[in-house]
């Protein structure tokens, strides 16, 4: 088991009728239950903007850095960076596409381990996805969706994933 605390600042600035910007920054600790774990502190950030370039398209940037937890073991958590592209266009009042790119780099720390014989290493995790939505009325859409993953590690299997998604979201 684990603690985390945090401490940090959220600022959120409307540059331009069609550009917003947001920043969150601080500094976390997460302190572990296991005496062979030490406890560990790291800054985080997370930028985004978005520009609106038309009534029916919005396109957005975002980068952040942050300790997270582990998605390998022995590892109880990671320094994760992450950079995402996405892109929304309202193609007419009922349809909509919104497409999204991501690339995701954890370094995971030998001293972060519950095997203190584990060395150190990371995994890169690049990510692409499609998404086409029909509005049925104003709480109901039906998705088609499309997602490639490339996952490469140093510690497990690398693979890459094709997935094909078809959905209804609702809002109550």
């Amino acid at each position: 088991d684990s603690s985390s605390q945090y401490v940090g600042l959220n600022l959120e600035q409307t540059f331009s009728p069609t550009l917003l910007g947001s920043l969150r920054a601080g500094y976390q600790n997460k302190s572990f239950d296991a005496d062979e774990i030490s406890d560990e502190s790291s800054p985080y950030f997370d930028a985004k903007l978005t520009m609106v370039a038309s009534k029916a398209t919005r396109i957005s940037a975002g980068i952040g850095y942050s300790m997270f937890e582990a998605d390998v073991y022995p590892f109880t958590s990671q320094d994760r960076t992450l950079a995402s592209l996405s892109v929304a266009h309202d193609i007419t009042a009922r349809f909509a596409l919104y497409v999204t790119g991501s690339y995701q780099l954890s370094e995971y720390s030998g001293n972060q381990s519950l095997d203190q014989t584990a060395s150190d290493g990371e995994e890169e995790i690049l990510q692409a996805s499609a998404r086409l939505a029909y509005m049925i009325n104003r709480s109901n859409w039906i998705e088609l969706g499309y997602q490639y993953l490339d996952l490469s590690s140093d510690f497990r299997e690398e693979f890459d994933r094709n997935r094909v998604s078809i959905g209804w979201r609702t809002n109550l």
